[in-house]
């Protein structure tokens, strides 16, 4: 669940967003 006094990292969201991006790029494959 998302807490809104959680402040995520920049590189928590990088980690985030490049593995949503391998991931699509594993099912495209």
């Amino acid at each position: 669940h998302y807490i809104p006094s959680f402040k995520p990292s920049k590189t928590f969201i990088a980690k985030i967003k490049n593995s949503k991006k391998l991931n699509i790029a594993a099912v495209s494959q």
